[in-house]
């Protein structure tokens, strides 16, 4: 998944928005997505929301506290940066942390901010009023932003109301099915099809979908364009030309 040219500090509303989606149960390759996409995107301030213990290898400094936190971005100042926080096991706990974490990201602008697992820290009826902010404003602060989650029946739909990439792997729930299905306009039966590493993306801005298949451990093949409802499911390719038959 490619990101738009980073956006220079200082340019508000003309920035491009970048709020990237990566969805999918596990083994589905959506972290490793996200991963591939940080490595080439080469962000000079990071905040990573890491309640896996997922990204010890990006980040050198972590913390558990909203107060270091705090204190290790604003030691930063206008420089380089990646931190990840991580949560406590508490779910109200975390809750809270998550909020402060996003306003944290906000008030130091220009970075990108890595959210895993939204669907522990947001619902589908309300966001936190923190990633509302990131959300609805980070453009104008130069943010970037990632987010993931297994449940995307439980995530806020400022999150996808918003999102300018969705790329999203196979779902198990019916009901997960149904919201992607709907927030990328497929049949659900396309999410339904995709096997384990498998994807389908869409630009939201252009309104183009790709099939693609995830490595894990390497470089990402290039997507190919989905041949959408002329095929059964995504795997299968496009549609086979008709062959032409000589007239006698």
């Amino acid at each position: 998944m490619r990101l738009r040219p980073a956006d220079a500090p200082g340019a508000g509303v003309a920035n491009r928005a970048n709020i990237l989606g990566y969805i999918g149960s596990t083994g589905a390759g959506k972290s490793a997505s996200l991963k591939a996409a940080l490595r080439e995107a080469r962000h000079a301030r990071v905040l990573i929301w890491d309640p896996q213990d997922e990204y010890g290898h990006l980040a050198g400094q972590a913390t558990g506290a909203v107060g270091r936190l705090l204190e290790l971005v604003q030691a930063a100042g206008r420089g380089p940066f990646c931190i990840r926080f991580q949560p406590s096991s508490d779910l109200k706990t975390a809750a809270k942390q998550f909020d402060a974490f996003c306003r944290i990201a906000y008030a130091a602008g220009h970075c990108a901010v890595v959210a895993e697992e939204l669907a522990f820290v947001t619902s589908a009826s309300k966001a936190p009023p923190g990633w509302s902010l990131l959300n609805l404003k980070g453009r104008h602060k130069g943010l970037t932003i990632y987010g993931t989650t297994q449940r995307p029946a439980r995530v806020d739909k400022d999150f996808f109301g918003n999102c300018t990439r969705i790329r999203c792997g196979r779902l198990n729930y019916a009901t997960d099915q149904k919201t992607m299905a709907d927030v990328i306009g497929v049949p659900v039966e396309a999410i339904g099809a995709l096997l384990p590493l498998q994807y389908l993306e869409k630009d939201m801005a252009t309104g183009n979908v790709v099939w693609g298949v995830v490595n894990p451990t390497g470089r990402q093949a290039p997507a190919k364009p989905w041949p959408g409802s002329n095929a059964q499911t995504p795997e299968t390719g496009p549609p086979a030309k008709k062959k032409r038959v000589a007239r006698a």
